[in-house]
């Protein structure tokens, strides 16, 4: 279901591991995108640790497995000519990122 001037092709998908995805698509556009949004946000800490999901947001660009320094990720994303970022809101906690199209 979208809206009539919606250019966006959408698709749901349920991943083995229980994650519900969104798909939008848009032959035309130029860049690629992608957000993660998990239900956890300020208002979820603990009293005993204000800022929790703050601090956990930080922690996701201090490195994985794939991008071991922390800065690596954020090279190959702008390699690819885009930015990633992240915020803590109140009932949730989004991560994202946009590169060029032509890098895919």
């Amino acid at each position: 279901l979208s809206a009539e001037l919606d250019p966006l092709k959408y698709r749901g998908l349920l991943l083995s591991n229980g994650l519900r995805v969104l798909l939008g698509s848009n032959a035309n556009a130029r860049t690629a995108s992608a957000a993660l949004t998990v239900q956890v946000g300020s208002m979820t800490d603990p009293e005993s640790y204000p800022g929790l999901a703050h601090f956990c947001e930080h922690m996701l660009f201090l490195g994985t497995e794939k991008f071991p320094d922390e800065s690596d990720f954020e090279r190959y994303v702008a390699n690819a000519g885009g930015s990633n970022n992240a915020f803590t809101a109140d009932e949730q906690t989004c991560y994202y990122f946009v590169v060029d199209g032509e890098s895919l």
